[in-house]
């Protein structure tokens, strides 16, 4: 059961979002699809997750809405030596005064998903249509059995897209990505008009790059991503881990030293 970390509401007092936390109860190598419920009034609209940094290394291969939007899903895995670890993962509900979860759903948010082609290096971007503005995303990596592919970005790229990426690691695992984008209407007859916040911060280069972004307070968290910038053979995503109003991003080299720079985004939202 996942445990509630903290609530706020943006200035307006219409739009509330709570954080959810969920730690895995044992050590695993692997972590599939590991589910991080909101309260039932909500819906899911964002969400991260921390493997492990030290002291081989657990990386992150998942992060998105889950088909009910009830839940927040996450995915990690060591990779070429082990690491069993307990997964964390989080979720970012969301409600918004005088409007039913059902309505909110059905009327007032977009979810989307691109898949990317086969590569070793897959990107996809994808993002809501006119009208609703970009609110959160995620990603799935759909690696394969053997060596497998790891999440090296999954964050907002030029306003309106979420975009995506993964890499291979030293041993070659093509696959595909899928990315996940969510948007809210941005406008909402009886609760006002959306407008949106992003904050961004760079850390590094370092071996073990790590970045946080907050926002202002008038704002309430929906979304939070990371870009890990790497030469090869490259730093791949261990954290997107978010606190009240911002995120802490975290990526690592592996197996072979590559010093890299991460980005870390949180956005936000408030009616006007």
């Amino acid at each position: 059961m996942a445990d509630k970390i903290f609530q706020r509401t943006d200035d307006s007092g219409k739009v509330t979002i709570a954080v959810f936390r969920r730690q895995a109860s044992a050590p695993a190598a692997h972590f599939h699809d590991f589910q991080v419920d909101v309260d039932p009034d909500m819906v899911a609209i964002g969400g991260g997750a921390t493997g492990v940094d030290a002291p081989q290394g657990a990386l992150l291969t998942a992060s998105y809405p889950d088909s009910n939007r009830s839940a927040w899903l996450v995915s990690s895995k060591d990779h070429l030596v082990p690491e069993p670890h307990r997964l964390v993962g989080f979720s970012i509900g969301m409600r918004i005064a005088g409007v039913s979860r059902r309505d909110l759903l059905r009327q007032h948010l977009q979810f989307t998903q691109v898949t990317s082609g086969g590569a070793q290096h897959p990107t996809a971007s994808g993002g809501p249509s006119e009208g609703f503005a970009l609110i959160s995303g995620g990603f799935r990596v759909n690696w394969r059995p053997g060596a497998g592919n790891l999440a090296t970005a999954s964050f907002p790229e030029f306003d309106e897209q979420w975009t995506a990426r993964s890499k291979d690691h030293i041993e070659p695992a093509p696959c595909t990505i899928d990315v996940f984008s969510v948007g809210l209407r941005a406008h909402i007859p009886g609760a006002g008009r959306v407008e949106r916040r992003a904050s961004s911060s760079i850390g590094g280069p370092a071996a073990h790059p790590s970045a946080t972004a907050t926002l202002h307070g008038a704002f309430a968290l929906t979304g939070i991503g990371a870009e890990a910038r790497w030469g090869e053979p490259g730093s791949l995503l261990w954290q997107i881990e978010p606190f009240n109003q911002g995120v802490t991003a975290s990526a690592k080299d592996h197996v072979k030293p590559s010093p890299a720079m991460i980005k870390a985004w949180a956005i936000g939202i408030r009616m006007t």
